[in-house]
């Protein structure tokens, strides 16, 4: 699986990178769903060169991942995501666990 994920890594990193650059008519986040891989094979590297605020780039990069128990932060596979205090959210469960919040009808401006 790791060389697997070694020959995917340059063609994901393409992608999103094309997608952060993009700079169209609306602003629109590039949303991440499943990091775990890049954490579990070494290559959070990349994580971070998204998360740096220094870096411009056309929309935002978003990382979605659940929290674990009483862990504090981010985290992929056990491996620390580095964020600054602004870079974090925690959503309430009673968001999430709400299933009209699941639709995206119900949320305004939402597409699939």
């Amino acid at each position: 699986m790791a060389a697997a994920v070694k020959r995917a890594v340059p063609v994901v990193e393409a992608a999103i990178s094309a997608a952060a650059a993009d700079t169209g008519p609306e602003p629109r986040p590039v949303v991440i769903v499943e990091a775990s891989p890049l954490a579990r094979y070494g290559h959070t590297d990349i994580l971070r060169h998204w998360s740096d605020l220094a870096t411009g780039r056309g929309q935002a990069v978003w990382v979605i991942l659940p929290q674990v128990g009483a862990s504090r932060g981010p985290l992929l596979d056990g491996v620390s995501v580095q964020t600054s205090p602004n870079q974090y959210l925690r959503v309430d469960t009673a968001w999430i666990d709400t299933p009209t919040n699941l639709i995206p009808a119900a949320v305004e401006g939402a597409t699939l």
